[in-house]
């Protein structure tokens, strides 16, 4: 999808094949509103229906998940404000024009950020979600590619699957999703995904590799836990032990055994932020992986 399209006969936004991204649920494209002149976010959705009363259904759905991030807005947080948005009823597709967050993903970053700056980061994604849970909007696709470092090193949550509805088997990202939103899972609450996706991210940054099941984790549903769970101090032992317990305790396999809720982990978070800046090293030279 490259070239100009017209929204509402009013702005015209440049759509570039060569400049997407794709998610969960859609593709999200890096575009430019040419009567603003302003860079923006569009994320296009294709909405699914067998009938007119489906896509009715399902479009009516998207628009008040799409209202429910608009309502956030002024709690100020670091998520993308919603512009405008186009549905599209030729192609079945829902345009949602966001802010333009300039800087780089943590996924750019994650090698050769210090330990103090991504704590700093990964606590003020806590915050964002302890605010988003509050009203039962959950993220679903938390990764390094959907955490922006903007211009004053501060960290952004972007491209939302735009959902207060439960997280399913369907979404999410391999490797960095919650076991809870496998298909049978023996599990039935999802209001933790993020706070598991957090918790692969910093063992991702602490050890280098991306922890995968069955390698460094295996499951037995029928006790919520962990047959075999490598724990990321076992792969750098001069990460410190605090930073390893909040990681595990993230990744709990059992969501009941996980931090209370995304505030109690951005304040531990916070406490391990002022750890590290007390101790004065960082544990990034001391993976036992080379990398």
């Amino acid at each position: 999808m490259s070239g100009i399209v017209t929204f509402n006969s009013a702005h015209r936004y440049n759509l570039d094949d060569n400049n997407k991204i794709e998610t969960s649920n859609g593709m999200v494209y890096f575009s430019q509103d040419l009567d603003l002149m302003r860079r923006v976010l569009i994320k296009v959705t294709q909405i699914e229906g067998r009938n007119k009363n489906e896509i009715n259904t399902a479009l009516k759905k998207a628009m008040s998940e799409v209202r429910a991030m608009v309502a956030v807005e002024d709690e100020r947080l670091n998520i993308p404000r919603i512009h405008n948005t186009f549905f599209d009823e030729k192609e079945l597709k829902l345009y949602v024009v966001m802010e333009f967050i300039k800087g780089q993903n943590l996924k750019q970053l994650m090698n050769t950020a210090s330990e103090e700056n991504f704590i700093r980061w990964m606590a003020e994604i806590a915050k964002i979600l302890s605010t988003l849970e509050k009203k039962r909007i959950y993220h679903k696709d938390i990764k390094p590619d959907n955490i922006m470092i903007g211009p004053k090193n501060e960290a952004y949550l972007i491209d939302f699957d735009i959902s207060v509805s439960t997280p399913n088997q369907y979404e999410g990202t391999m490797f960095y999703k919650a076991p809870e939103m496998d298909r049978g899972s023996a599990y039935p609450g999802r209001d933790k995904v993020d706070m598991f996706s957090l918790g692969v991210i910093m063992y991702e940054f602490y050890t280098g590799k991306l922890p995968k099941r069955p390698i460094d984790y295996s499951a037995d549903a029928s006790v919520f836990s962990w047959k075999k769970f490598i724990e990321p101090k076992e792969k750098n032992p001069g990460m410190n032990s605090f930073a390893n317990d909040c990681i595990v305790k993230c990744m709990k396999m059992n969501p009941k055994e996980r931090y209370r809720d995304n505030n109690e982990l951005a304040a531990q978070l916070y406490d391990l932020l002022r750890r590290i800046r007390s101790d004065g090293k960082s544990a990034r030279n001391a993976r036992t992986d080379g990398t």
